[in-house]
Formats: C-alpha cells, sequence, structure tokens
C-alpha cells in the first residue's frame, strides 16, 4: 500500500488530502480515498497482486473488461475514438486492485474513453460516480449524490470521490 500513498510530481491527492477526507465519514471514506492516488500516470513496471494482497479472481470480471480495452482498435465507436492507451488501462487495474483491497466495494462498469483512457463507474439510486484516467495518467471525476453534484480534476474534488466512495461501500 506505500506505494499507492508516495508522492510523485502528478500525484492527484497528497497525504494532507487523504487524511482531510476523512472527516467526511469516518474510516470508510479514509480507506476508500487512500488508493486515489493511484492516479500517478504511466508506471515503469507492472505492480503484481502480491503488492496488493488480492489476486485476479478477487477483480471477478474486472481484469476481462480491463484486458478488453487494449484489444480495441482506433475507431472502436465509429466516431473517431481512439484506442484506450496501455499506460491508462494499467493504472485502471493499479487503482481497481488498490480499491479492492481496501474496501467491499461493487464492481464498476469498465469501459474506453473517446480520448484513449478508462472510465469507471459506478451508479446507485444515490451514487452516480464516474472515474475518467486520461491516457498521461491523469483523472477526472463526475461525482453526484443527493447532496452534491461536482465535476473535474480529481485533486479538486477529492472530499466528493471519498464521500461516494463510502457510499457505495456502505450501500454494499
Amino acid at each position: 500500500m506505500a506505494s499507492v500513498l508516495q508522492a510523485s510530481s502528478s500525484t492527484l491527492m497528497s497525504q494532507d488530502e487523504v487524511q482531510l477526507v476523512s472527516h467526511a465519514s469516518g474510516s470508510a471514506v479514509l480507506a476508500a480515498s487512500k488508493v486515489v492516488p493511484a492516479f500517478v500516470g504511466p508506471s515503469s513496471s507492472h505492480r503484481g497482486a502480491s503488492e496488493s494482497g488480492r489476486g485476479d479472481q478477487s477483480m471477478g470480471g474486472l481484469v476481462p473488461a480491463l484486458a478488453a480495452l487494449v484489444d480495441l482498435d482506433e475507431d472502436w465507436d465509429g466516431y473517431g475514438a481512439l484506442s484506450p492507451r496501455p499506460e491508462a488501462v494499467e493504472a485502471a487495474n493499479d487503482f481497481l486492485r488498490s480499491l479492492l483491497a481496501l474496501t467491499s466495494l461493487p464492481e464498476p462498469d469498465v469501459m474506453g474513453s473517446t480520448e484513449g483512457g478508462v472510465l469507471l463507474e459506478w451508479e446507485t439510486a444515490d451514487v452516480d460516480l464516474i472515474l475518467e484516467i486520461e491516457p498521461l495518467g491523469t483523472a477526472n471525476a463526475y461525482v453526484k449524490t443527493p447532496l452534491f453534484e461536482v465535476e473535474g480534476p480529481v485533486g479538486e474534488h477529492v472530499i466528493q470521490v471519498g464521500e461516494a466512495l463510502a457510499l457505495l461501500w456502505h450501500a454494499s
């Protein structure tokens, strides 16, 4: 887990922000939000299951869904979409592996973005959370709950992302 929290030039959430998130919903938000820094961009090596403590089986259908993204051709949507970049797929895989090691969240829907990134979407009656991992490793979020609706860089909306993850965690 230490690798997820290490700072880098493109880290989207600092240690201080992780601790700030914890005030919103206690340990649920903190645990769920610790993994947001997984959006640190392309890594030089793939982190294996042993680092997260979980194997591919615990990721259920996410492993084949992520693997299928790498095989998408340019214009996969018929409207000129770019193929998801391997770096974005790897960042999504690392993020989900870290998140699932800390929580029992439901699996998100996984799909390619038209700009060559990866979209992760959780939707319930009370929460709509979309995380877009861009090809260069940055991430944007759209979060809608009964109390708020925000959209923009994850680093600017870390508390709302953490609260949405906590709501999803408590609902599962």
